[in-house]
């Protein structure tokens, strides 16, 4: 640590190491951030700069701010904004936008997070903070020349996975209990396993009806940054054949959403269907079925595949993993594909 407190002195010390030998001087003054300032200083007068670049250290502010400038906004995810905001700003606050970059540490680090626990965040939640911190100092250190080398930062680990899917008794139920825009929504969502932002963001221009010998449509807008193509079924493509037929002049959006009665003596215009969560679990109520998310249409997609004998390569990219790891969630749903192996192993005796 540059700068640390002796038990009995109010002043910080000053440590610096230079060819081996170990330095040591009082920095005179009771404020860490004068003190760490001065130990900048110290290393200047001993031609070992702080930083690679010999200019004075990094504030924190500014590294968040360069950061959002050149990393978030030329990836500018409009449903990740707020959050990105609120992220940054909350590592802004907490560890003070005036920090020299060079001063933060694991230490520091470790008590950000437990604050954060013990306000009762979630861990996953606890994640997302301790990442945007790494990268900003990864970024600081290798391609800004601002930083030394990066503390070490552990995330959480999580065991998180839901294996929730649907059965096709409950998926009928789901069915009738749904308002029309909102069973089409969910049929696309079951039969392509996109993600939810994939659905209600798809336009025209990504679907190919007349693509033989089957429909395809095209995610372009992806977690992984990767697009990719999914085939469709046979109700999906008459699904969505139907809504291209009713689709008004100039709407690029598939799925949209019309409000029942009329504004005004006219008829409400059609609007893109972006948030269904409460349409969604209202018709989950109705249906009788607990435990059961959006996303978990995804999970459904995937555990048809593989209970159907789909090999995991195939599933992996259908669903846009970006490593086959992440697909072997669903492997104890084909134990037929094990008994073959051990089959072959055994005719080889």
């Amino acid at each position: 640590m540059p700068v640390y407190k002796q038990p009995r002195s109010p002043y910080w010390l000053i440590e610096v190491q230079i060819g081996g030998r170990r330095l040591r001087r009082s920095s005179k003054t009771t404020s860490k951030r004068k003190a760490l300032a001065r130990e900048w200083e110290w290393r200047k007068e001993l031609s070992e700069p702080a930083v690679p670049d010999s200019e004075p250290p990094m504030l924190l502010g500014e590294a968040l701010d360069r950061y959002s400038q050149t990393v978030i906004q030329p990836r500018y995810r409009p449903k990740n904004a707020a959050r990105d905001k609120y992220l940054l700003d909350r590592i802004r606050r907490d560890h003070g936008e005036s920090t020299l970059l060079p001063s933060i540490n694991a230490a520091q680090i470790a008590t950000f997070a437990d604050g954060l626990l013990r306000e009762g965040k979630a861990a996953a939640t606890v994640n997302r903070h301790l990442a945007v911190i790494r990268a900003v100092l990864r970024k600081a250190a290798r391609d800004w020349g601002a930083l030394r080398e990066v503390p070490p930062i552990a995330l959480f680990k999580l065991r998180n996975e839901r294996y929730r899917w649907l059965t096709e008794p409950e998926e009928a139920r789901l069915m009738v209990a749904s308002a029309g825009h909102l069973r089409d929504l969910l049929l696309f969502l079951l039969d392509t396993g996109a993600r939810l932002s994939e659905a209600t963001q798809l336009t025209w221009r990504d679907v190919q009806l007349d693509r033989q010998p089957r429909g395809i449509v095209k995610f372009m807008v992806t977690k992984s940054g990767l697009p990719r193509s999914v085939p469709l079924t046979r109700r999906v493509e008459q699904m969505l054949s139907r809504l291209k037929q009713s689709c008004p002049e100039n709407e690029e959006r598939v799925f949209l959403h019309r409000q029942t009665g009329p504004k005004q003596g006219q008829p409400r215009k059609a609007k893109p269907f972006n948030r269904p969560h409460k349409a969604f679990y209202s018709a989950c109520e109705r249906a009788g079925i607990s435990d059961f998310h959006i996303h978990d249409a995804r999970h459904t997609f995937a555990s048809r595949l593989v209970m159907r004998g789909v090999p995991m390569l195939e599933v992996s990219k259908l669903l846009g993993h970006s490593s086959l790891r992440m697909t072997m969630r669903y492997a104890h749903l084909a134990p037929e594909a094990y008994d073959a192996a051990i089959a072959k192993l055994e005719a080889a005796d």
